[in-house]
């Protein structure tokens, strides 16, 4: 932890705003300009923790759009890079949903703020891949609050040959992620950060989330059947446009899914919209090989215990189409 007044680069350190697993955030002032900010420092410095840190800052110094926080400075600090970002005074969403319980059109007036920055990074070839409140400041007007996404950590940059994800590993915050991205992050596109936005909506207007199950296998088997509760048995006045919207948007086959932020958009302005209707849903299995910004328990005894209850099925259907000469019989993993 820095000390209040100690220099670094330009800049002094003012207050310690936050810290996570990774990184701490500081406000700190310039010396000469006086003007305030926000510094992002790793709090562990592993190498491939720095050269994310570098990728996050050149992904984020390219979004400049009201509705997203700017970084606007890059500087090091005892050999690790830290960034310099706009400095927002205002609660996240999450502590804002909490205390002000925002009726259907602050929701929506909310909503559409970041949908407008998601669309520009989108536009720029930016997926997010961790929208969730915790990433989402407000920034008070007045009586306005003006969201602004940030946190893009583990954003994936389609215009970039730099990819730091492994195939096969799951990153980001399990209750707001698209089924898909549990089972591959590295190849999800825009309609992943399109799931997690109706994720961020459900719980604007229903004041809790759409998957608060407390361990792994449990929101995985909610998020890949539409195992919400409908909005309106907690908001029996969700107008007719959010709740299309929060459904479109959480619909677990990425090709059924509302695609782009453009339709999302035209979704909550009152236009009907259907889905493309599939005749073969594919299958999947879940592998929970990896994640980062993980906000549940693993709870790793249970699933591996799952593992071989599946794996001694499987062996004894195999043994007993074996003793009547037929085809054995493989299990099928779970349908998404």
């Amino acid at each position: 932890m820095l000390p209040a007044g100690q220099m670094i680069d330009r800049y002094v350190v003012e207050a310690e705003l936050g810290r996570g697993a990774c990184a701490v955030v500081y406000r700190v002032r310039h010396t000469r300009l006086g003007s305030r900010h926000a510094l992002k420092l790793l709090a562990h410095p592993p190498e491939a923790l720095k050269t994310r840190l570098d990728l996050e800052g050149q992904i984020q110094a390219r979004l400049r759009h009201p509705n997203i926080v700017a970084v606007t400075d890059v500087i090091v600090h005892s050999g690790m890079p830290g960034l310099v970002m706009d400095c927002i005074d205002g609660p996240d969403l999450g502590e804002w949903i909490a205390t002000a319980q925002p009726d259907p059109d602050t929701a929506e007036a909310i909503f559409r703020g970041i949908l407008a920055g998601l669309e520009h990074a989108h536009q720029l070839g930016v997926i997010h891949r961790d929208l969730k409140p915790n990433n989402v400041l407000l920034e008070i007007f007045g009586t306005a609050p003006v969201p602004r996404i940030t946190d893009f950590g583990i954003a994936k940059d389609l215009d970039s040959s730099v990819n730091l994800t492994r195939t096969s590993v799951s990153m980001g915050t399990p209750r707001y992620m698209a089924p898909e991205q549990w089972r591959d992050s590295k190849n999800v596109d825009e309609r992943a950060d399109l799931f997690s936005m109706g994720s961020l909506l459900y719980e604007m207007v229903c004041g809790e989330p759409a998957f608060p199950q407390d361990n792994l296998p449990d929101i995985y088997a909610a998020v890949s059947s539409e195992g919400y509760i409908d909005p309106r048995t907690h908001r029996p006045d969700c107008p007719d446009n959010l709740y299309a919207a929060i459904v479109a948007c959480l619909r677990p086959t990425p090709a059924e899914r509302v695609p782009t932020c453009e339709v999302l958009r035209a979704i909550l302005d009152g236009e009907p919209w259907t889905p493309p209707h599939l005749t073969v849903v594919p299958t999947h299995k879940l592998d929970e090989t990896f994640f980062i910004h993980e906000d549940v328990p693993r709870r790793r005894p249970w699933f591996r215990a799952a593992v071989v209850t599946l794996l001694l099925g499987a062996v004894g259907i195999f043994a007993a189409n074996t003793f009547h000469h037929q085809e054995p019989v493989v299990p099928s993993p779970p349908t998404v």
